[in-house]
Formats: structure tokens, C-alpha cells, sequence
């Protein structure tokens, strides 16, 4: 079996099933995952779902260069299966140690800009002019960080700003792990962090008390100006832990059942 983890067109993170092994279906299954070598989301839900695999008994390995080992016919019956069954399980995996971020007192209260996103530039432009006006320090994401380089700028923050929508956005967990507020135009933005999965009006999706929402520059600056008042890092990692204990701690149940509903197909 083999996973493709890669930079999407439609959101950073996108997951697909490209290839099954056919050739033995009791044979023990075995993972082979594909993946980009950099340091974004890619390889950091790849290594994340290598160590929720092992701890369900599943043996895997992670090609950097995504090279495909073994090629399933277009026409397989059970291909449709698996990769819609692969969807349940599309954001319930342990994206990868969150717990590694060790949540610290903030020295100041800093703000963190998303990278840049072509079309998205307004958006950019107001929560800059904001937090300017404010007289608030601010980091801007604008080239490649390890991961130890990234945790380290995510561990000073105080509050994030999200620059477009997110399939998933690992930042948006890696921040709150963090103890850093979500800021976001829109309740449609964090798509995969909303609570009621069920509403059809994305303008109504309830979030998490770690989001805020702002409809105009004049709102943003008085929602910063509460939140710098009232801050409290350990209550915002509270509220992460509290309503996406999946995204902290994973969810081995559910990729227990995908696994078995998967090999069960072969």
C-alpha cells in the first residue's frame, strides 16, 4: 500500500492512496509512503502517520522522493474504496509530536504572519497595518525553516494570522500546542478545525475559543487589543488539548479501523 503526501492546489495538504500490492492479499500489509524531502507539511504528516502506523502494528517506510514501488490497474475494483475510506482518516492521525513544541512562558507578546499567498495580499495588508498601529512585534514568515528553527519562532508567538483557506493547516495546531491564538477573516479559513462538521454555512462554522474572527481592520484592532489584555497561553493550549485531543495526541482507534476495513479489501 502506498501514501502520497504532497503540496495540494486547492490547500498545502492533500492525501491519496496511488498504488496497492495485489500480488499477496494475506501477506501481513506493509506502508510505503511518498513524500516531498523539504520541511513543510508534506514530510511533517508523513513522519506523523510512519509513527501512528507503528503504533497500530503497521509496518511502513518514507520515500523522500516519492517513487511508486508497486502499480495498481486503473480498473481495480477496490481502489474507489480505499480512497474514499482514506478520507475518513484524512485529518485523524497524529500529524506528528505536537507534544515536542513544549509550551513555555511567552517573554512578549508577538505576532506571527502566515507566508505570503498570491491573490490573498488585502488580507496581508490590513492585519500588517493593524498590528502597526497597535505597536505590536511582528514576525513574517519568508523562507525555509528546520523544524526546530520553526518551533522556536512558533514557541515566542503569541498569535497567528492565517493568510488563505487551510485544507488542514498544521501550523494552526503546531501554534496552539504553542499557546498562540488563531486569527482568521473568516470561520471558513481553518476549514478542518470547525466543531460543528454538519453546518452547511461555512460563514456560521463554530470554532474553538483559540479562533477569532474579524470582519474589518477596525475589528481586528479591538479584538487584538482583548486578546493582549487577557492573554493567557496555558488557557489557549487548554482549549486545543480540550476540543481537538486527536490533533494532540492522535487517534490510533480510528486509524485501527481504517487499516482493518482496508485489509480486509485485498
Amino acid at each position: 500500500m502506498v501514501f502520497r503526501v504532497y503540496e495540494g492546489k486547492n490547500g498545502p495538504i492533500q492525501k491519496e492512496l496511488k498504488h496497492c500490492d495485489m500480488k499477496n492479499r494475506r501477506e501481513k500489509i506493509k506502508v510505503a509512503i511518498l513524500t516531498s524531502p523539504s520541511f513543510r507539511s508534506p514530510r511533517v504528516l508523513a513522519e506523523g502517520l510512519q509513527r501512528m502506523l507503528s503504533r497500530v502494528g503497521i509496518e511502513s517506510h518514507i520515500f523522500y522522493e516519492g517513487i511508486p514501488l508497486i502499480y495498481a490497474p486503473t480498473n481495480w475494483r477496490g481502489r474507489n474504496f480505499v480512497k474514499n475510506a482514506l478520507t475518513t482518516i484524512r485529518y485523524r492521525y497524529e500529524i506528528h509530536s505536537l507534544k515536542s513544541y513544549n509550551l513555555t512562558k511567552k517573554e512578549e507578546f508577538i505576532a506571527l504572519i502566515d507566508f505570503e499567498r498570491k491573490s490573498y495580499e488585502e488580507y496581508r495588508r490590513v492585519q500588517l497595518e493593524a498590528l502597526s498601529e497597535l505597536g505590536i512585534k511582528t514576525v513574517v514568515l519568508d523562507s525555509d525553516y528546520t523544524f526546530s528553527e520553526i518551533a522556536e519562532v512558533y514557541r515566542k508567538c503569541s498569535i497567528y494570522f492565517l493568510a488563505f483557506y487551510e485544507a488542514f493547516g498544521v501550523p494552526i495546531a503546531e501554534l496552539q500546542a504553542c499557546g498562540a491564538c488563531i486569527f482568521s477573516p473568516s470561520p471558513a479559513w481553518p476549514m478542518a478545525h470547525r466543531l460543528d462538521a454538519r453546518c452547511p454555512d461555512a460563514s456560521a462554522w463554530k470554532l474553538s475559543e483559540n479562533f477569532i474572527i474579524y470582519d474589518s481592520k477596525a475589528d481586528l484592532i479591538n479584538k487584538m487589543k482583548e486578546i493582549r489584555e487577557n492573554y493567557n497561553p496555558y488557557q489557549v493550549f487548554d482549549n486545543f488539548v480540550k476540543n481537538y485531543p486527536h490533533f494532540y495526541e492522535g487517534d490510533t482507534a480510528a486509524l485501527s479501523e481504517i487499516i482493518h476495513k482496508l485489509s480486509s479489501k485485498f
